[in-house]
């Protein structure tokens, strides 16, 4: 067909839950955290963003994500 096929693109220090729904082409921003809703998750999610049954809400708690990515990268 000639066309480029790609999944789905994480950023760095996202927390994917166990049964979340990633369609193609997602982009999903740092630090994000996905929990599974039963459905599939919106094509663009924004970094330091957590989504579930609530939809999209900022989860401006970002001194104890940096803290996690700090001990993550010991």
């Amino acid at each position: 067909t000639g066309q480029v096929k790609v999944g789905c693109v994480l950023g760095d220090f996202v927390k994917p839950g166990v049964g979340t729904l990633v369609d193609c082409g997602s982009v999903v921003g740092p630090f994000a955290t996905l929990l599974p809703t039963g459905s599939l998750l919106p094509r663009d999610v924004p970094a330091f963003t957590r989504v579930g049954r609530r939809g999209v809400v900022d989860a401006s708690d970002l001194p104890s994500a940096f803290a996690a990515a700090d001990a993550m990268m010991k």
